[in-house]
């Protein structure tokens, strides 16, 4: 695993001993990467900025199907296998022994059929044990005024209908 930058392992260090030094033991550490890293350089690894064991109590992933509106920057349309396989290609060998969840994750409309992604999400999830939690980031990504990529949940009948099935499933 790559060296931790020191200026970001030691305000994890001094963050986590004032939570310490005040007492509060009610919080869980998490660690989140996202799938990819932009720039993807060395130096902007995640597992560079990995604190240390010490500072971490779960795994946190971050990875979005951002659809194709900037097809012009190479953005595809991603299932949730892809993205979620490759961040378990990447992360399981130096964060297996902790529970995982995703901390933001979501599916643009734009490019492919959301509620088909949600629904092959639902049938995908039983494949990763490590996950424990997700969080569905329902909001969108904005090109001026125009949504660049429309994550809501809500965004359709269909997609409300096939997260509402997969979640009873």
């Amino acid at each position: 695993m790559s060296q931790a930058h020191p200026f970001f392992k030691e305000a994890c260090a001094r963050i986590f001993s004032i939570f310490r030094e005040e007492g509060v033991n009610n919080c869980i550490w998490v660690y989140n990467p996202h799938d990819r890293s932009a720039p993807p350089a060395k130096w902007n690894d995640a597992l560079a900025y990995y604190p240390g064991n010490e500072f971490v109590h779960m795994l946190g992933v971050t990875g979005y199907n951002n659809g194709t509106y900037y097809s012009w920057q190479a953005e595809m349309w991603r299932s949730f296998r892809e993205i979620y396989d490759a961040v378990e290609e990447k992360y399981s060998p130096f964060f297996s022994e902790f529970p995982w969840m995703i901390t933001e994750f979501a599916s643009s409309s734009i490019g492919g059929d959301k509620a088909k992604w949600i629904s092959d999400m639902f049938a995908a999830l039983p494949d990763y044990p490590q996950i424990k939690a997700a969080v569905w980031f329902s909001s969108a990504d904005y090109d001026g005024e125009t949504p660049a990529r429309p994550y809501w949940l809500d965004e359709t009948d269909a997609t409300t209908d096939a997260f509402k099935k997969g979640v009873h499933n």
